[in-house]
């Protein structure tokens, strides 16, 4: 299954509810999609749904009517109002047996809000399901993903043939830093698991992408306590092999057995795992550096020949839209809540809440924008923070920075950890490389990697 698809369906005739499920369910089978599919019959237990699940599109009823708690018809507006306030990239389809102005006002608000807007009408036919689905696949696969990840694919669609190769190596190399550390951070601050096997964080030599690699894979098998991750789609994604689409793509080329010796020849399947294997032999062995690399033709022909499986990958990931990224810009107390907190609470004095301004890193541009958030957890200005659709962060410090290096360079840069060095003193300190290869040095950053490295000593 190439693309994992969520959508919840608020109706309140079940005759409905059973005639949309059985079409979507024929339309991910037929494009290969894994698709969960969740019912509400009224606002309230949808709201349920939305706090604890991972939803990417909602068909909501304009109307719904016998609600249990009211007892009588409750709207739309209402679930759009009530939507957990820290949740994003939502594709919402409004369902109605007629137009007039609140469900004109409902469609302006869902705009407003900035989630994706469709519209379904009554009666519910094959046709209309099938266009929305189409609309859900493509807002899905054209969510933003973080920014480095978002720039390495931009340069893959524009890059020619023979380029190719090398923009899969760049895409490649920062989803497996990028899920690793995600990993590393959430078992580190929040003690996710325990582990059997020891990590070494400490070593220039552990950075390679091989190192990286093998640091992933011991962050998927480690011992868990039950806990929940903060993305525990990351885990998943190995769950289900990818799937070839040409039997010729296993054919061994003189330099290159591409996947030779991990799979059966005869097979249509391949472990994730093994394709991330294999990639590193091919990069490095075979790209290398530029001086190093095959001639144009040669590179053209293994791209082409991995593009099917890179891009099944590559939709595998889009769950990282979920999960924005961003740095904290400034910070200052909600006065607002806390005296909302005053008014309610019986203590004299009340646990502080902060407002944050944050610069987005999603997408292309960085940031995309500026928005404010109200929380108690405190964050650290400067620091780069994932979010989640509950209002929860996890901190991706030290492993991710983001700052301006250099006032030569037009725009900020995210910088994500490459390797550890020691400085002319004599002290370890950290390096971080750019996407675009610019590279800044922290020994500051150093003490809490060997706190975390110490985290992962456990046996």
């Amino acid at each position: 299954m190439s693309l994992a698809v969520t959508i919840l369906i608020v109706e309140d005739e079940e005759r409905i509810i059973s005639t949309i499920k059985t079409k979507l369910d024929r339309l991910a089978q037929d494009n290969k999609h894994s698709l969960k599919v969740l019912t509400a019959t009224n606002i309230g237990f949808a709201l349920e749904l939305l706090s604890d699940t991972h939803i990417d599109a909602i068909l909501l009823d304009f109307e719904l009517k016998n609600d249990p708690e009211y007892g009588d018809t409750r709207y739309g507006d209402e679930l759009i109002d009530r939507l957990p306030k820290h949740l994003d990239n939502l594709f919402i389809a409004l369902i109605s047996g007629f137009d007039d102005d609140k469900f004109t006002n409902l469609a302006t608000k869902v705009r407003e809000l900035g989630y994706y807007f469709d519209s379904q009408s009554k009666p519910v036919t094959a046709f209309k399901i099938e266009e929305t689905y189409k609309n859900i696949i493509d807002f899905i696969r054209n969510r933003p993903l973080p920014y480095t990840l978002t720039q390495s694919i931009r340069a893959f669609n524009v890059s020619p043939d023979y380029e190719k190769l090398f923009k899969i190596k760049d895409f490649i190399e920062a989803v497996v830093k990028y899920l690793t550390i995600i990993l590393i951070a959430d078992i580190a601050y929040n003690n996710v698991g325990t582990f059997s096997k020891k990590i070494n964080l400490g070593g220039a030599s552990n950075f390679g992408f091989g190192g990286w690699l093998k640091n992933l894979k011991t962050m998927i098998s480690h011992n868990s306590t039950g806990k929940a991750y903060f993305v525990p789609e990351i885990k998943k994604i190995f769950d289900e092999p990818l799937l070839m689409t040409d039997s010729n793509l296993v054919m061994p080329l003189p330099f290159l057995g591409f996947l030779h010796g991990f799979i059966d020849p005869n097979s249509s399947k391949v472990e994730l795992e093994d394709f991330l294997k294999e990639f590193n032999i091919i990069r490095n062995d075979l790209i290398g550096h530029a001086t190093n690399s095959p001639e144009p033709a040669i590179r053209e022909k293994i791209a082409k020949e991995i593009e099917p499986l890179f891009l099944q990958f590559k939709d595998r990931l889009n769950f990282l839209s979920r999960y924005p990224l961003f740095v904290v810009e400034k910070t200052q107390h909600d006065e607002e809540q806390m005296d909302l907190l005053r008014m309610y609470s019986q203590e004299e004095r009340v646990d502080p809440w902060y407002v944050y301004e944050v610069g987005s890193l999603m997408g292309s541009a960085v940031p995309s924008n500026i928005k404010k958030l109200s929380s108690q957890q405190r964050l650290i200005d400067g620091k780069v923070y994932l979010s989640n659709w509950t209002g929860d962060f996890l901190s991706l410090y030290p492993f991710i920075s983001f700052r301006v290096p250099d006032s030569s360079l037009s725009s900020r840069e995210i910088f994500v950890l490459d390797t550890v060095t020691k400085n002319d003193k004599g002290d370890k300190e950290l390096v971080y490389k750019s996407y675009s290869n610019y590279q800044i040095t922290s020994s500051e950053d150093f003490n809490t990697l060997k706190r975390i490295y110490e985290t992962f000593s456990i046996t």
